[in-house]
């Protein structure tokens, strides 16, 4: 389903404002389509998911030894005390630090992380970042082997929203270096990946905010 004109002014007031704050919370993003149900929070790669208890669940990338890994640790009392690091899925070694973590609508863990493909300095044509997920299973016991969502470059990613009919939307950045970069159109665009289907499959909507 295309988003409308008036959801994508208020998704791109979320981009415009996010880099300089680091977070993302409710906001402007509450009217993408239809009411939000759930939105986490995300700072400097790190995502964090709230509990119907109160309690805070921090999700982060760790290397172990040589493994990357997603690894959890909770707090009681809103970020002022953390508990220890728990393992919680292996992911690929040559995975970005940055995650994007929500608990979908039966409160399973839905997980986007960035992996990196390619080398040298030529964005999109050389060096691609492209986006990954995991999700999880049986309370969070269990995770589903990662798969990728979107093949590109893949320079920003921004926190996951949960809509009230369990609609998933993920926003992003990429990079197209063959359009033309002069205003009105450019070489960058935010778009939004949505999942139906509690993150088995994703597409993307055809809509895109361009950036001279």
């Amino acid at each position: 389903m295309p988003l409308s004109s008036k959801c994508w002014r208020r998704l791109l007031l979320c981009a415009l404002i996010i880099p300089f704050h680091g977070i993302i919370i409710t906001g402007p993003a509450r009217a993408a389509i239809e009411p939000v149900a759930y939105q986490g929070l995300r700072i400097s790669g790190h995502s964090i998911v709230r509990n119907d208890d109160g309690s805070w669940d921090q999700y982060q990338v760790r290397d172990a030894g040589g493994q990357y890994e997603i690894v959890k640790r909770t707090s009681q009392n809103s970020g002022l005390g953390w508990g220890p690091y728990t393992h919680q899925t292996n992911i690929p070694n040559d995975s970005g630090t940055i995650v994007s973590a929500i608990k979908d609508a039966t409160g399973e863990i839905q997980m986007h992380f960035v992996r990196v493909r390619g080398s040298g300095a030529s964005p999109n044509v050389t060096l691609f970042f492209d986006l990954y997920q995991t999700r999880s299973s049986n309370g969070g016991t269990e995770w589903d082997p990662v798969q990728v969502v979107f093949e590109g470059y893949v320079s920003d990613m921004q926190q996951q929203t949960l809509l009230s009919s369990g609609r998933i939307l993920q926003p992003f950045h990429t990079f197209v270096p063959v359009a033309p970069d002069d205003p009105p159109t450019g070489r960058s665009y935010s778009s939004v990946l949505y999942s139906d289907d509690r993150g088995a499959t994703w597409q993307q909507s055809p809509d895109q905010l361009l950036t001279p």
